[in-house]
């Protein structure tokens, strides 16, 4: 955890021992290459991993088809697809975060 945290042995121990709490980035870090959600580092709240990561439950077309999506939204749906899109590649969206999508294209599924 230290070299990839980019801090002392000394430092990252005192993370494990509850000494001492690492800075936020420091805990994206630990959280990118642990597949654990920075949120569960943090506060023990919601799933301890991202279980929508799995290739299960994403067909291997997905991330073509949702780039064709995003070309034929308006410029205004783009700019808040793409930070969406940025949020879920780098593993921030919370539990609350996905319920919240969840919702949205409940929605809008049933409109068609």
């Amino acid at each position: 955890m230290a070299s990839f945290t980019h801090v002392t042995v000394k430092a990252a121990n005192k993370w494990l021992n509850g000494e001492s709490v690492p800075r936020r980035e420091k805990v994206e870090s630990i959280a990118s290459h642990t597949g654990v959600r920075a949120e569960w580092l943090l506060f023990g709240n919601g799933q301890m991993t991202n279980t929508y990561n799995s290739a299960s439950s994403v067909s291997e077309a997905s991330p073509l088809a949702l780039e064709k999506l995003i070309t034929k939204a308006t410029p205004r749906t783009q700019i808040e697809l793409e930070k969406i899109a940025e949020a879920a590649a780098d593993g921030r969206l919370t539990e609350d975060d996905i319920k919240l999508l969840k919702a949205i294209a409940d929605r809008l599924a049933k409109k068609d």
